[in-house]
């Protein structure tokens, strides 16, 4: 038996356990139904306007919406001034919705996307200007299945939860859903079938990929709820051999088959005179085995496989912290978060034991204001990856649907390395010191409007010692986010 038939057998069986305990323990709960197709069709930064643009199409409804977005965004410094790295950029994007009733319980959604890339000021380098024709979401629902309780979601979805630290993606999926009183389940198995873009080619860090995805939630009592996550990930798009020549568009620096496993508790706390208190608490442990693939340079356009390391994977992760919404006057909020990945403290044995996040992840999420944020740093954006992390966050709302939000990340390696995956840094530690440095954001978001939403996000980085001659350098960021919701 293959590895991909083992894990949809274990998928499955999981499937059937939820299903058995919900079963067993909600004979008496009525059925709360699974999502509706207009929620599915709403990632969660959409905010459509209530009435949309309706027809009919052979005698059923046609929902006609999406959004326009005008975003310039400007970076300072993202390798401390050591090569020309300073950016103004103005991204806009266009997409356009089709929600189609087939039947009262069959949807047909299609999404299409336009994107326009013009960077206006590039330090030391040309100006370009991109444009993509891409394909959005395009599935098929089937709900209200076996008296309510399940849903069957086909095509290229949105697959999300709520912190987006296991995952916010759009992804080519089979999908089902479960739903049974406080009980909800889905389970997704899917691979990219194509390109998203009609210029370019699939991108070979996603290509080849399999993932087995699963979510179990239990809302145990009113605003308290804990859930199950898994992902099984077999990549299986072939490792190059030490020599190869390949073009360097066609680098894929990690082949991994990784499993993860982690649970989640979030919930509220009301207390009478001082406030509410909201918490939440996500674990993560990953195990499997990858090869890193290092490349040198082989001429214009190519690249030869240099080495090609095995190791075994073995980390885990934890990300806990609570905000206090007070009763003080302005009604102001405070978080305390605090975020631990695990480290690899011997390169050497042939285990990496470093977390590593499953790729899918947006590290997006909110406090108690109307807008969504990197809780991680909206400059750094790190990967949980051998890293610490301390927040400290004061937020209060404005005007009547709009809210401030200021974040301070303190950043630690757990182990000094040289290693820092995925952050916006265009230049990486020492592997000395492990102090990585500071960041405060400021996020102000204004949704008074039914179809526009502002957003201003601003950004500092101090560079700590783990950056040796540049310990004290500074990297900001300023980003305008302006969307028009039809």
């Amino acid at each position: 038996m293959s590895v991909r038939q083992t894990h949809i057998l274990v998928a499955g069986g999981l499937m059937l356990l939820m299903q058995s305990i919900c079963m067993a323990d909600n004979n008496d709960v009525e059925a709360t139904g699974v999502p509706s197709a207009k929620v599915l069709s709403r990632t969660q930064d959409d905010r459509r306007p209530d009435e949309q643009y309706q027809t009919t199409l052979f005698g059923r409804p046609l929902t006609i919406g999406g959004e326009y977005g005008f975003t310039p965004v400007y970076r300072k410094d993202f390798a401390f001034g050591r090569r020309g790295d300073d950016l103004l950029r103005l991204d806009q994007q266009l997409e356009l919705e089709f929600l189609y009733a087939w039947s009262p319980d069959i949807s047909v959604f299609l999404e299409g996307k336009y994107k326009h890339s013009n960077e206006l000021h590039v330090e030391g380098g040309p100006d370009e200007i991109d444009d993509a024709l891409e394909r959005g979401e395009t599935w098929v629902y089937a709900a209200n299945l076996h008296d309510g309780r399940w849903g069957v979601q086909v095509g290229r979805q949105n697959i999300r939860e709520k912190r987006e630290w296991w995952w916010d993606e759009d992804l080519d999926s089979v999908r089902v859903h479960y739903d049974e009183g406080p009980f909800h389940a889905e389970l997704a198995i899917g691979e990219e079938l194509g390109s998203l873009s009609v210029e370019n080619d699939i991108d070979p860090g996603r290509e080849d990929i399999f993932r087995i995805l699963g979510r179990g939630t239990w809302e145990w009592a009113r605003k308290q709820r804990l859930e199950f996550f898994f992902i099984n990930q077999d990549d299986h798009s072939g490792t190059p051999v030490s020599g190869a020549i390949l073009s360097d568009n066609r680098e894929d620096k990690e082949d991994a088959d990784l499993s993860w496993y982690g649970l989640r508790a979030m919930g509220r706390i009301k207390h009478r005179s001082t406030g509410r208190y909201y918490y939440w608490v996500d674990t993560g442990y990953v195990r499997g085995r990858k090869m890193t693939i290092d490349f040198d340079p082989a001429g214009p356009g190519l690249s030869m496989v240099d080495t090609v390391t095995p190791e075994k994977v073995r980390g885990w992760a934890a990300d806990l912290g609570v905000t206090w919404k007070t009763t003080l006057t302005g009604q102001p909020s405070f978080t305390l978060g605090f975020a631990h990945g695990s480290g690899d403290g011997n390169p050497a044995d042939g285990t990496d034991h470093a977390y590593h996040q499953t790729g899918l992840q947006d590290n997006n999420g909110k406090f108690r204001g109307v807008d969504r944020f990197r809780y991680y740093g909206e400059l750094l954006r790190p990967e949980l990856s051998n890293l610490q992390i301390l927040t400290l966050s004061v937020g209060f709302p404005i005007l009547t649907n709009s809210s401030v939000e200021i974040p301070l990340h303190f950043y630690r390696q757990v182990n000094a390395s040289t290693i820092f995956r995925n952050t916006r840094l265009r230049t990486g530690p020492d592997g000395i010191s492990r102090s990585i440095g500071t960041e405060i954001d400021v996020v102000v978001g204004i949704e008074e409007w039914e179809h526009l939403e502002l957003e201003f996000v601003a950004g500092i980085f101090r560079a700590g010692s783990a950056f040796g001659a540049e310990s004290g350098d500074y990297a900001g960021t300023a980003i305008i986010k302006l969307n028009y919701n039809f």
